[in-house]
């Protein structure tokens, strides 16, 4: 399971990458999972995705430049995390791995795809709309740092958007 273009491939995360996993995801949220939660994750039982995105300009060295979490549960998958490091952003990777996440999904004929993100992430919910996701829901207070509300997204696979 890999998927590659010109400069960047997605892969399965590995616990070696947990050190670049876990600064980009302190970059990217106020409650960051730890090392010990990620590396419980990875190999773990079930249908989940760990996923690493590699990035590299040509002749330089390959970095991690995003990583998502999902897992599959009775058709359904949710989607955990989807960071980019701060130095990779506004370069299309959070797209490459939410499309890589969307192809996986139709892969595994799951019939939905769903996840939560803070009212407040504009950007993030800018992409996810754009990628056919739809408000289905709000959970007040869902983030116990700031008190934020989550939004909840749905994607039904198969609709177009």
């Amino acid at each position: 399971m890999s998927e590659a273009g010109p400069n960047h491939r997605i892969r399965p995360m590995r616990a070696a990458d947990l050190v670049d996993v876990v600064r980009i995801e302190k970059q990217s949220f106020k409650a960051p999972w730890s090392r010990e939660q990620f590396l419980a994750s990875v190999g773990g039982g079930g249908v989940q995705l760990n996923l690493v995105l590699e990035s590299w300009e040509p002749g330089g060295p390959c970095r991690i430049a995003g990583y998502t979490s999902a897992w599959v549960v009775a058709g359904e998958m949710e989607i955990n995390n989807v960071a980019v490091a701060e130095e990779s952003r506004r370069q299309g990777h959070g797209k490459r791995i939410l499309s890589y996440l969307l192809d996986e999904a139709a892969r595994l004929n799951c019939s939905e795809v769903s996840l939560e993100v803070s009212r407040a992430n504009c950007a993030a919910i800018q992409l996810y709309e754009a990628c056919g996701f739809r408000k289905t829901g709000l959970r007040r207070g869902y983030y116990r740092d700031s008190g934020d509300d989550a939004l909840i997204l749905t994607r039904i696979m198969g609709d177009l958007f």
